[in-house]
């Protein structure tokens, strides 16, 4: 089966887990991860420095390369805050390539619910 183009764009986040266990309280600094499967890159969005919890602007677009097949692992989305040294996920979620295929045809905007991680 030939893999399917998708693009993702307009992305915007809200609603995000504040930190609790912070010596000083910031706003994060944060990234959209996109993980298709083993065989893609990894994909990534711009950081946005010091980015407002409850709405965040992403001005990326990514291009997923993925399968329309039911036995595929699902599309794995994740937000991350950079840290001193490396990065932590704030919240992820996963979504069948299947569904990405049908959205993406349809044209659909679509909203997806991430669970925190915090």
């Amino acid at each position: 089966i030939a893999p399917v183009a998708i693009r993702v764009q307009d992305i915007v986040l809200g609603g995000l887990p504040r930190r609790r266990n912070r010596w000083f309280e910031r706003a994060p600094d944060v990234f959209l991860q996109v993980v298709a499967d083993e065989m893609q890159p990894i994909l990534r969005t711009e950081v946005i420095p010091e980015a407002d919890i409850n709405c965040i602007q992403f001005s990326s677009c990514l291009t997923l390369s993925i399968k329309n097949n039911l036995g595929e692992k699902a599309v794995h989305f994740s937000i991350r805050e950079t840290r001193l040294v490396g990065d932590t996920t704030i919240a992820d979620g996963y979504v069948s390539p299947v569904m990405l295929i049908s959205w993406a045809k349809k044209g659909e905007k679509v909203r997806i619910e991430l669970e925190s991680r915090s």
